[in-house]
Parts: structure tokens; sequence; C-alpha cells
């Protein structure tokens, strides 16, 4: 089965899932890929693909005009003639609406920005593509039910299927050996002001107030618009502490999280968050925001979850992940636990495969 997945350039959970779905195929599906997105197309995509073999092509978008790129995109469906498409992109989904009609190649969309966060014009998008997909992937119930209630009951939510984003858990795995020096906090995602880099600045200024020397580091992966804002705070309230590591493809990042003693994901919302996934596997207690897309993750007692708004909770919960052990171990197994029996890329792979292929397993009960 030739499958063509369409997902943004630039940093992002969409190239994780993508990847790792190919990945977990290898040769069941023949793979293209195409990157849409205002940002270049990240070397580190390209080297990918053209280390596995996957035939992709780049289309630079217009900001503002979702409709700027769509006959190139069409164009490019018409060429590949696949039998199914993936879409992770809002503004793909009406040429591949299209070529499915024209050609009866299945047509699934992916749902991955929080709903609380999404603007309206991701609404509008959310909508056509219950409207034109054969299926629409949603990563939990939760998210779901708060897409029902946010974009109307009238919608054919029997499209709808549960699968969760998968992580390879042989890449993301605990560290053996020596503990690097420490205490080392860290956080991996795009520098955006739905992410809240600037409460880890905070909490390990904090951390180290009162100290002659400073003893915790925080280390933030990732880049974005917000960057050069949380770098000036760093400077400011926590100079010499604070290191940006820059955007890291997934095996820099696999190495990167066995350097860490806590992982903490500050956020304001999230689908299904990949870095607090590629966490959990890689055996590293959490700290994250209590929100929606990170309490499904961790409510079954794999991570502490604090408020955005307390920072004194984000420091003490860090402080006790540093101090405590005992704790930070239990934690650590139990995500590990949790990332392999729930997460695994074989699984997220056979789930998309059976949908692909019109196997009806992994629908939601949401009516």
């Amino acid at each position: 089965m030739k499958v063509a997945q369409i997902l943004y350039s630039g940093l992002g959970g969409h190239g994780s899932v993508a990847f790792t779905l190919a990945e977990a195929a290898g040769q069941r599906w023949a793979h293209s890929f195409a990157f849409l997105g205002v940002e270049p197309l990240l070397d580190s995509y390209r080297q990918r693909c053209d280390e596995a073999g996957i035939a992709h092509t780049y289309f630079r978008a217009m900001a503002g005009r979702p409709w700027g790129q769509w006959r190139a995109l069409h164009r490019w469906l018409e060429r590949e003639r696949p039998d199914a498409i993936i879409n992770h992109s809002g503004p793909a989904i009406v040429p591949c609406a299209l070529h499915s009609a024209r050609r009866g190649a299945r047509f699934v969309q992916v749902e991955h920005t929080a709903v609380a966060l999404k603007s309206r014009s991701e609404i509008i998008a959310s909508r056509m593509a219950m409207a034109l997909a054969d299926a629409v992937v949603m990563l939990t119930p939760d998210y779901a039910r708060l897409s029902r209630e946010r974009l109307g009951r009238y919608l054919p939510w029997r499209k709808v299927h549960i699968i969760p984003n998968g992580i390879d858990t042989r890449r993301f795995r605990p560290r053996t050996g020596r503990r690097p020096a420490g205490p080392r906090i860290g956080m991996a995602g795009r520098f955006t002001p739905g992410k809240r880099q600037e409460l880890l600045v905070r909490a390990v200024a904090a951390l180290n107030a009162g100290r002659g020397e400073p003893t915790w580091t925080l280390s933030l992966a990732g880049d974005g618009s917000e960057r050069a804002a949380v770098a000036a705070l760093a400077e400011r309230l926590a100079p010499g502490t604070v290191e940006f590591a820059g955007v890291l493809d997934e095996e820099q990042l696999g190495r990167w999280f066995q350097t860490l003693d806590v992982y903490a994901h500050a956020s304001n919302g999230e689908t299904l968050s990949t870095a607090v996934l590629q966490a959990m596997a890689s055996g590293v207690p959490i700290v994250a925001s209590d929100v929606d897309g990170i309490r499904d993750l961790l409510a079954d007692a794999s991570g502490m979850l604090v408020a955005n708004d307390d920072h004194e909770g984000w420091r003490a919960a860090i402080a006790r992940l540093g101090e405590d052990d005992g704790q930070a171990r239990r934690l650590a197994e139990r995500a590990r636990q949790l990332a392999e029996a729930r997460y695994s890329a074989e699984d997220m792979f056979r789930r998309y495969d059976a949908l692909l292929r019109g196997d009806g397993r992994g629908r939601t009960s949401e009516r």
C-alpha cells in the first residue's frame, strides 16, 4: 500500500508522528512525504527521508493564505497516486479531499492542535476535515469529547477514531551507567506563546536562590518566535544556568533526555504531548502543567502536575524529585512501563494500518 503523508516543515509533533509511523511500517507501506509550512524544511527531516529512501517534496506556505499551495499539492498527489493519505496539516485538507474524491484514495485527517488553543481558522479547518475526510484521528477520548463540544454535535462523529501517538521505545530509553553532573532540568518544545519555558527559567532561578554557586541547570531544546524573550529573561534571572540546546533530531533528543534528572514541560495545552511521551519512554521523572493533553498522560501516577500560575509549586515539585531519589525512581519506572504498554510505535502503526485498510478498530465511542 502506498501512503502519502503531509506534515509541517518545521519543528513540531507532526514530524515525530510521521517518521515514527514510517519507521514502524517499514516495507509494509511505500512512503512519500510532502512538507508544507512557512518555515524552511528542517535539514534533519530531509536527511531522515534520504536515509530511509522516502520520496519527499517541500511546499513553502504563505502566511494567511492557506489556499496558496492547494494547486501544487493537488498536482503532487496526482503524480504520487497514493492508496491512502494521512494529512497532519490543516491547510492541506482541500487538495487531499479533492484527490480522494477523484482517485478513491482513503483520506485520513489527524488532529494535533489542543482544542482550547485552536484559532478561528483552525476551528474552520477541523469542521472541514470532519465533513470531507474519510476518517479523523484524535489522540485521546477527552480530545474527542472536547472537540465535539466546541465543533458541534451535528458533525459526523462516527468518522472519529482514537489512536494515541506512538514512541520508538528503543530510541527513547533510560540511561545506563553513572548519572551526569547535575541536577539538570530539561524541556523540549517550540518556543511559542502556547509553551511556557519562562516558568522553568523562573523555577531554576528560585532553586538556585541563596546558594553561593548555582547547582541546578536548565536545558531548553527547540526554537521559535519566543526564544529571544526567554533568553533575555534567563540572562536577567538565571545567568549561566540556562542552556539553549537548539533544534535536535530524534537521535540527538534520545541522548539529550538521558542527560536529565527531571523533565519539566510547561504549556498552556497539548493534544497528546510527544515530548512528554519521549520523556516517559526515557525513564525521566516528570513535572508538567496540569492541562489537557498532559493530564491524560500522567494521571496514572507517572508524573507530577502543577498549575501554571503556581510558581512556588513548580520550584517545590522539581526540588522534591531532585532530592527524593525513591519517588523520582518510582515515577520514572511507572512512566516507562506506560510508554511501553500504551504508546509503542508498533501499536500505533497497527491501528493506522487497520484504519487505512478500512477496518473500524480504534473508533471512538463518542457519537
